[in-house]
Formats: structure tokens, C-alpha cells, sequence
């Protein structure tokens, strides 16, 4: 048994160690009285007489503290185990009323907190990256329809207003989105229009040079067959005019000579006829030849034009391929088919700085 002395102690006066305290101030008192020859024999003896007195008392006191801190040890493990155990029945005792206190004041946080939530979601809408208008009437919608009964309980003022500024704030969204919207539909027409109006310039310009080409190469034709006409008419002229004084002289000479002068002016009529079918023959063999000249520069423009046409049309369906193939792989890292249609006409009207679409 744990004697009161354990449990109700002066820290100041162990009395255990009473009797080592009066010795101990006989042993400081000897010990500033004494001074010991150590080169004497006794002087040196008498010195290791009072350190084994001391070690002797020091021994003494270390058992008597282990003794007596073991039975200290042992109340003070008991008083735990008491303590504990009276402690966990006390707070049974406690949990009795602790347990519906706490769980009335979760439920009480868990209510607050859920028309706290509740609140918070009036404007808990998101902010979409599109700001498409559709999107945030879709939030006013179900904003719209969150009722405002009973439920709310004494929250049910702050919801309404909550409602009506939540409901304020999306109308004022949706308004500049339509309004941002129907900016960005002007932008594209106008885009697209400016297109249609280049392309149709650039066709019409191409249209208008091939007609001027054309008419230009026609009148060159036309020009190339009058002077060949007019050259013809006048060789033809000036062998008739041959032919006819020719006759003349013959005639002449025909008056003039004998027999043998008459057979001969008919030989050299008969040279000269002949000398004039062959120049005739000469001449439609000639104009033959330059109307085939004429046809085969005529075939020859009408394949360059066919395949200037032919390159054209290749040339819009490579550019097409090459918009579908990039509109595609954009896609493929999740943008829409709209959004990709408009990344590309914006890329063929080269309104991206330092980008381009290269062909």
C-alpha cells in the first residue's frame, strides 16, 4: 500500500533522505576544514577515508531511490489504469446526451450548408469560351424553374433575390452574346461576299482577257487572209495583164511575120498559157497550204485553251482537297466542322498574321 507521503510530499524535504542530508553537511563542513597533505602517508590516507565515506553514502542513496521510485512508479501506473477506466465510464455518461446534441447540431450545419450550396448555385453558370447565347438561355431556363416554396425556409427571401440577380445577370449575357453573334454573322458575310466578289472579278477578268485575245488572234487571221487575198487578186491581175499583152504582141507579130512568124508567136502562146496554169496552180496550191497553216494555228490555240481550261479546274479541285484534308485534321484535335470551316476561310483569306495556306 502506497503510504500519503507518496501521494502528499514536501519536494523540499525527502524524508527518506533526512539522514544523508545531516551527514552530508558533516562532510561539506570536514571537507572546507580540511586540507589534506597528499604527499603525507596518513595525510593521503585520512583523504581516501573521507571519499569512500562519500561513496558510501552516494551507493546508500541511489538504492534507496530506486526502492523508492519503483513504488512510485507502481502508484502512478495504477492511478492511470483508475483514471482511465473511470474516465471511459464518464464518457458513456457524456455520449448519452453528447450524441443526439452533436448529431442535431450536424444536422443543423448540414441544412444551413445545403441552402447555403443552394444559393451559391444561382450563379454557379458557367462562363462558356464560345459565349454562345443558346448555352446561357439553356442556364436561365433551369434557373427559371427552381421553385421557391417551402423548402427554402427561412432562406426563402434570400433565394429570391438570389433568383431575380442570377436571372438579371444571364439576361444581360445572353444579350451580348446575341449581340456579339450577330457581329461576328455580319463579319462572315462580309468575308464571304468580298470572296464571292474576288472570285467573280478574277473570273470575269480572265473571261475578258481570253475574249481580247481571242478577238486580237481573229482580227490577225482575218488580216493575214485579206492581204493574202489582195495579193492574190493582184498576181492574178498582173497575169492577166501579162497574158493580155502577150496576146498583143502576138497579134502583132502575127501582122507583121510570115507563116513561120505566126507558128511561132502560137508556140509562144501555148508556152505562155502554159507558163500561166502553172503560176495559177502554183497559187491555189499556195493558199491551200496557208488555210492549213490557218487551221492547224486554230487547233493548235483550241488545245491551249482546252488545257489551260483543264489546268484550271485541276488546280480548284487540288486547292479543294487540300482545304478538306486541313479542315479534317483539325478536327481531329476536337474542334467542329464549323469551327474548322471558319480557321480555313480565314486561312485562304490570309487573316492570320505570320500563317498562311500554302497550295
Amino acid at each position: 500500500m502506497v503510504s500519503q507521503e507518496l501521494i502528499r510530499f514536501d519536494p523540499n524535504n525527502i524524508v527518506v533522505f533526512n539522514e544523508f542530508e545531516g551527514k552530508l553537511a558533516e562532510l561539506e563542513k570536514d571537507a572546507a576544514r580540511t586540507k589534506h597533505d597528499f604527499d603525507d602517508p596518513q595525510g593521503l590516507k585520512d583523504a581516501k577515508s573521507d571519499v569512500k565515506k562519500a561513496t558510501t553514502s552516494i551507493t546508500a542513496i541511489e538504492k534507496i531511490r530506486k526502492s523508492e521510485k519503483k513504488e512510485s512508479l507502481d502508484y502512478g501506473r495504477a492511478l492511470d489504469k483508475k483514471a482511465k477506466d473511470i474516465t471511459g465510464r464518464l464518457e458513456v455518461v457524456r455520449e448519452i446526451n453528447a450524441g443526439p446534441i452533436r448529431d442535431i447540431k450536424e444536422a443543423e450545419e448540414a441544412r444551413l450548408r445545403c441552402h447555403n450550396d443552394n444559393l451559391n448555385a444561382f450563379f454557379a453558370f458557367r462562363d462558356f469560351t464560345e459565349s454562345k447565347s443558346q448555352d446561357y438561355e439553356a442556364e436561365l431556363e433551369l434557373i427559371e424553374k427552381i421553385a421557391l416554396d417551402d423548402s427554402w425556409e427561412e432562406f426563402r427571401a434570400k433565394a429570391a433575390i438570389a433568383k431575380d440577380q442570377s436571372i438579371t445577370q444571364l439576361k444581360t449575357k445572353i444579350a451580348s452574346c446575341k449581340q456579339l453573334e450577330a457581329d461576328q454573322a455580319e463579319l462572315i458575310q462580309r468575308r464571304e461576299e468580298a470572296v464571292t466578289r474576288e472570285k467573280a472579278d478574277h473570273e470575269a477578268k480572265i473571261a475578258a482577257e481570253a475574249e481580247t485575245k481571242a478577238k486580237v488572234e481573229a482580227e490577225l487571221v482575218a488580216e493575214r487572209v485579206k492581204q493574202d487575198n489582195i495579193r492574190k487578186e493582184r498576181e492574178a491581175k498582173e497575169a492577166q495583164e501579162q497574158r493580155e499583152k502577150s496576146l498583143q504582141e502576138a497579134r502583132e507579130r502575127q501582122e507583121s511575120e510570115n507563116r513561120l512568124a505566126l507558128e511561132t508567136a502560137k508556140r509562144e502562146k501555148a508556152e505562155a498559157e502554159e507558163r500561166a496554169a502553172n503560176a495559177e496552180k502554183e497559187a491555189r496550191e499556195k493558199v491551200l497550204q496557208e488555210q492549213k497553216e490557218m487551221a492547224r494555228e486554230q487547233s493548235e490555240r483550241e488545245a491551249r485553251e482546252k488545257f489551260e481550261a483543264e489546268a484550271k479546274a485541276s488546280n480548284k479541285a487540288h486547292m479543294a482537297k487540300i482545304n478538306n484534308d486541313t479542315k479534317a485534321h483539325f478536327m481531329e484535335f476536337g474542334l467542329t466542322e464549323d469551327q474548322a470551316t471558319k480557321i480555313i476561310i480565314a486561312l485562304a483569306l490570309s487573316e492570320f498574321r505570320h500563317v498562311a495556306m500554302i497550295y
